[in-house]
């Protein structure tokens, strides 16, 4: 029961997502720029749980950011199938690789034919993009597809249900009542809704993204309290890495204990 939104603020747009799901815990990678089929990839991060090439959502050097929203789904259904075939999460990384905007995101996810897993248990997805040209993209598949640049007074609010579907979503209703009554939203304001739309028992992570300054806040498990702040280029810097929840919990334990002793707070990433 994800959410995820985007408006813009002071002509930049800035990202909050909520990623629910039936399990706890999360690695965050980092991933520079390598050679790939003749071509140099484009540096990223990305959130997953069950391996780097399954990524739920992340962000490239680029300031292009991509995210997967789960579906109701109901079974397989009959569709026009390309000779390419890629897993919808590994959609996730393939594209903050090799795309620099949502335009070319688009593109490349409208290229494959893309295996849900639905077989073994997992649901469909619908994508959102956004980059630093204040441009958002959704892309349902052989239901809805859009990109548009967004103006000062527009947002885009994406859940668990179809854009098309007419079934009330409360969490949906929560973010546009909230984008509607407060024009300026800085990362307080990003904060106060994903708190709003947290599911309790369900809520894994919560994220902010400044995407022009390639910077990133993350919080885990419904704690509002404890932030993790993350320089995209910084960490790239140095090399291809990963950093578990369980790491950033255990050291939040350890600064503050140092703090409580005297010790000045350290940067870490």
């Amino acid at each position: 029961m994800c959410t995820v939104f985007g408006k813009l603020q002071d002509e930049k747009l800035i990202i909050g997502k909520s990623f629910d799901w039936v399990q706890y815990g999360g690695n965050i990678c980092f991933v520079p720029s390598y050679r790939s089929y003749g071509v140099n990839t484009i540096g990223c991060c990305f959130f997953e749980q069950m391996g780097s090439d399954r990524a739920y959502e992340g962000m490239n050097e680029k300031g292009l950011f991509v995210s997967t929203i789960a579906l109701p789904t109901m079974g397989e259904e009959d569709r026009e199938l390309t000779p390419l075939k890629i897993n919808s999460l590994s959609m996730v990384r393939f594209i903050l690789e090799r795309a620099s905007n949502v335009s070319e995101a688009m593109h490349i996810v409208k290229s494959f034919t893309i295996d849900y897993r639905i077989k073994y248990g997992w649901p469909k997805v619908h994508y959102f993009f956004a980059d630093t040209g204040n441009n958002i993209g959704i892309y349902e598949e052989n239901v809805f597809e859009e990109i548009i640049n967004l103006n000062s007074e527009e947002y885009r609010i994406l859940t668990n249900r179809s854009v098309e579907s007419k079934i009330e979503c409360i969490r949906y209703n929560k973010v546009k009542d909230f984008l509607e009554k407060n024009k300026v939203i800085k990362e307080v304001e990003c904060i106060d809704i994903l708190s709003m739309v947290k599911q309790e028992s369900l809520t894994a992570w919560s994220t902010i993204y400044d995407i022009n300054e390639l910077k990133f806040s993350v919080f885990i498990e419904q704690n509002f309290e404890n932030k993790y702040d993350f320089d995209l280029r910084k960490c790239l810097n140095k090399g291809k890495f990963s950093v578990d929840f369980a790491e950033l919990k255990l050291n939040t334990k350890v600064m503050k204990r140092k703090r409580n002793e005297g010790y000045v707070k350290l940067e870490i990433f």
